[in-house]
């Protein structure tokens, strides 16, 4: 599974391309192809963090972005020939880079007419973007971008469409602070409205620039204002088991003055065996990275073990029977023409599969010729939690009632749960085995009529991942 990462902080000077440039290293050397965009048109520069292993010069003539936004007509392979090629020590895969496009006269000219707004409006620049964004998660692992600074049209481009997950390098200041904070809000908000399919965005914060040594208590009063205020973020997708301060002490970067000076590498210049050192933990965040933000206990328990996971090819066999081993299987009972709730439904729980907690089933999955009354007994016997998602279009379906009723059978034998989620307002309370549970939403008002249907979702959700962690205290 590929991903588009995108690097972003609302105030500049916070290390945010340094913090991309080392973990592209360390993907390079764990042997995934990744490809690296400068998108900061205003003040680009990524690539003088690889000045001992390319031609900066060279680099400034060469076609980049700007030529590709710019291009009459557009042409979305054209990415294809402007790649520069980065060898990195120890690198098991070549880096791959785009740069902003040649520094010659006349481009801050064409980077300030550049207008945003035109190019979605006028030239279908959401498709070609989308196009682009395809094609490269199609031919790398990790596409890691690195956005303008503030509130600004390109930013939007690298926090709302490009990216599956952001990451949010800030200082401890408040208008830093607070500025990534906005900007996340807004960048959930925005990718939901998008028009094409989408998991739910990921906001990693990344507190930066870090001094806990010569200010001791206020860095301590700094991490708790953090933790208590990146909640509503971590509750998204880290797991309830995971302390939200012990993480945000494993993913901050500390404060070296040496690497203040200068575009650096210390992953490479000092490693990343040194705890208190930064090349520490930007492997720590390569990790989370490269490990899709699964399996984030052994983070916390085992560091070792978890960066070990990230390492491609080596740990991946393992890592996934582990992932099998622990997830819940979870069924899912609808009528196809409540297709659109049910994906927004799923797009609320991806984020469980992706961290490994849960694994999902649903008759969209057979294929022609199978015997499907078969698999889907065999699906139903296996699960650990069914969801019923009931509407008028389901409890008017021939292939509602046995699935129900086998699914209700098998968790009076098996301590399964059944849960119910009320779509539409369907006559639900006539159908005594739906009685007999508690439905979601709580309130028993179905989906169609919450007026804040997004934030009802994500309650259904909340609710789904407690009777998971439920489930997985239970068989242990």
């Amino acid at each position: 599974m590929s991903e588009i990462i995108t690097f972003y902080s609302y105030k500049g000077g916070v290390g945010r391309s340094m913090a991309l440039a080392n973990v592209a290293v360390l993907l390079s050397q764990w042997g995934y192809k990744t490809l690296m965009i400068d998108w900061d048109l205003e003040a680009p520069g990524l690539e003088n963090f690889f000045k001992d292993y390319i031609d900066i010069q060279q680099i400034s003539k060469k076609k980049g972005l700007i030529d590709i936004l710019t291009a009459d007509p557009q042409n979305p392979d054209l990415w294809k020939d402007l790649l520069i090629t980065i060898n990195v020590p120890d690198g098991k895969e070549p880096l791959h880079f785009i740069t902003v496009g040649e520094r010659n006269n006349d481009y801050f000219n064409r980077v300030m007419n550049f207008d945003v707004s035109d190019f979605y409006e006028k030239k279908d620049g959401g498709n070609f973007i989308e196009a682009m964004r395809n094609q490269w998660k199609e031919a790398y692992d990790f596409v890691l971008v690195d956005s303008r600074t503030g509130i600004t049209d390109n930013g939007g481009i690298c926090t709302i469409q490009l990216p599956d997950v952001l990451a949010l390098i800030f200082t401890a200041t408040e208008m830093g602070f607070n500025g990534i904070l906005d900007v996340a809000r807004r960048a959930l908000k925005a990718q939901q409205s998008l028009p094409f399919e989408r998991f739910k965005l990921i906001s990693l914060p990344i507190p930066a620039r870090f001094d806990t040594v010569s200010e001791f208590k206020l860095s301590q009063e700094w991490l708790d204002k953090f933790s208590k205020q990146l909640k509503e973020i971590y509750n998204d997708w880290l797991p309830t088991s995971v302390d939200s301060r012990k993480f945000i002490e494993l993913t901050k970067i500390p404060h070296h003055p040496y690497f203040s000076f200068g575009e650096k590498l210390p992953v490479i210049e000092h490693g990343t065996n040194d705890p208190g050192g930064i090349g520490y933990t930007y492997e720590t965040i390569s990790a989370l990275i490269a490990n899709h933000f699964e399996s984030i206990e052994y983070l916390v328990e085992n560091r070792e073990e978890f960066v070990n996971m990230a390492v491609k090819g080596e740990f991946l066999k393992e890592k996934m029977e582990r992932i099998q081993k622990n997830a819940v299987k979870i069924f899912i009972s609808h009528s196809h023409k409540d297709r659109i709730l049910k994906d927004k439904l799923m797009s609320h729980l991806s984020l469980l599969q992706r961290k490994g907690t849960a694994t999902f089933w649903s008759d969209e999955k057979l294929v022609a010729g199978m015997n499907f009354v078969k698999v889907i007994a065999q699906e139903l016997e296996s699960s650990q939690v069914v969801l019923l998602l009931i509407s008028d279009n389901y409890l008017a379906s021939k292939f509602a009632e046995p699935e129900m009723l086998m699914a209700f059978q098998l968790a009076e034998k098996k301590d399964r749960l059944v849960i119910p989620i009320i779509l539409d307002s369907s006559n639900w309370h006539s159908v005594p085995l739906l009685t007999t549970r508690q439905v979601l939403p709580k309130n028993g008002q179905p989906l169609s009529e919450q007026v804040n249907q997004d934030e009802a979702f994500a309650e259904i959700a909340m609710e789904i991942e407690k009777a998971v962690l439920y489930i997985k205290h239970k068989d242990k």
